[in-house]
């Protein structure tokens, strides 16, 4: 069974291609990727599919813990200045091994970035 084209996309987005129109006009990366993802054996896609969802959940964990950086503490319990970097460290390295199951380096995350700043590379 294919990978869906949400799915697709996904790869796409987690590997820092931002559209399909950006990554036809900036060059053959993205056809290398569109073709790498239409010619995955089955362990390989189970192995994506299962990482889309890792990255999934680390997503949402991030959104979460993004409503707690108002505040140091709350009642008793000190938090975790460094939760969200901490948070996109882990999500780069999901994003690096979907990256490597693919054969294809990462081009863009938050955690490449300064200060939350995404710094594009589009070769």
């Amino acid at each position: 069974m294919a990978l869906t084209e949400t799915e697709k996309e996904a790869v796409r987005g987690y590997l820092g291609i931002p559209s399909v129109s950006a990554w036809v006009t900036a060059g053959n990366p993205g056809l290398n990727l569109t073709e790498r993802l239409r010619n995955l054996s089955v362990e390989a896609e189970a192995r994506v599919k299962a990482l889309l969802a890792k990255i999934g959940a680390s997503r949402t964990a991030i959104d979460g813990a993004l409503d707690r950086t108002k505040a140091s503490m709350v009642g008793a319990i000190t938090l975790n200045p460094m939760e969200i970097p901490q948070r996109w460290e882990a999500d780069f390295n999901l994003c690096q091994e979907l990256g490597t199951i693919l054969d294809f380096e990462v081009r863009n995350h938050p955690h490449l970035g300064r200060s939350g700043i995404i710094e594009a590379e589009m070769v």
